[in-house]
């Protein structure tokens, strides 16, 4: 059966300004501790999508722009009997597109990753990749300073 893109996920080209956000990045890590723990919902901003059957198995829940220098975290909880990833993508002019800079690809639908920004503006996007399975997730990001 082809598979149908779904055009939009909710904030699906959000662009997060200064105004509305703080924020920008570098090499990744697992997160671990209390911010493993904690619900997607629960982070300051969170959007929620859906895989369904016949769907991409991709979609980018979120665009933004970054022009703060910190650490930066997002996260993914998505149905427990499929298998989700969460990748992290930077835009970069030279290449012409973006370029996967960061990844939590754990055998579940739980995912967490952490990357550092430098201080200059530059464009992120996240992505999810269905691997397995079917069902609805949370996406949620955390900028420098937000607890």
């Amino acid at each position: 059966m082809p598979f149908k893109r779904k055009l939009t996920v909710l904030a699906s080209t959000a662009l997060l300004t200064p105004a509305a956000l703080a924020g920008a990045i570098a090499p990744a890590s697992a997160a671990t501790g209390q911010a493993a723990a904690d619900s997607c919902a629960d982070y300051p901003y969170a959007v929620a999508g859906e895989f369904r059957e016949g769907w991409a198995r991709e979609s980018t829940p979120y665009n933004y722009l970054v022009p703060q220098e910190g650490a930066y975290t997002a996260c993914l909880d998505g149905p427990a009997d499929a298998n989700f990833d969460l990748e992290v993508l930077q835009w970069n002019t030279a290449a012409g597109g973006y370029q996967l800079i960061a990844a939590s690809r754990n055998a579940d639908s739980t995912e967490r990753v952490t990357w550092d920004s430098p201080a200059n503006s530059t464009q992120y996007r996240l992505r999810v990749v269905a691997t397995s399975g079917y069902g609805t997730y949370t996406v949620g990001v955390r900028f420098p300073g937000e607890a």
